[in-house]
């Protein structure tokens, strides 16, 4: 007998809800969140706005965040005491706020996410705004504007 597969639009009308996708989307669409929308604005340090942003628009959860950070952990070879310990760490670092930028793309690494184009802006001593755009698709930096 084959089990026909239900599309999404039919089983919102069936269930009231979309369909949790895996045991990773229930853990993110539950639980307390890491960050809310208060405490992107509670940072100026940019690397903390920009990854507090993140785990906002994608309701990153501390329980599904702690899962990533142990996953991550023992990928890298650590034990498992070890693995809870770092995801910990890890936690607690980003809360505190001013995070270099080992940790943020550690951050990505536990997340699976990939950068693929980070943009910076500043003023110069002599007052002029320039942005550098790099790509991981371009083999050098590219100043963007000036």
């Amino acid at each position: 007998m084959v089990i026909p597969v239900l599309d999404e639009s039919i089983r919102e009308r069936l269930y009231g809800a979309p369909a949790v996708a895996s045991v990773d989307m229930t853990l993110m669409s539950s639980g307390t969140q890491l960050f809310d929308e208060a405490s992107i604005y509670a940072t100026q340090h940019p690397l903390d706005v920009l990854l507090r942003t993140i785990f906002v628009e994608k309701r990153i959860s501390k329980e599904y965040f702690s899962a990533k950070c142990r996953e991550y952990a023992l990928r890298k070879g650590y034990q498992p005491l070890q693995a809870n310990t770092e995801g910990s760490n890890l936690v607690r670092t980003l809360q505190q706020g001013g995070i270099t930028i080992n940790r943020f793309l550690q951050t990505l690494s536990v997340l699976n996410l990939t950068l693929t184009d980070m943009q910076v802006s500043f003023k110069t001593p002599e007052g002029v705004d320039e942005t550098f755009s790099v790509r991981k698709t371009a083999a050098s930096h590219k100043k963007v504007e000036r």
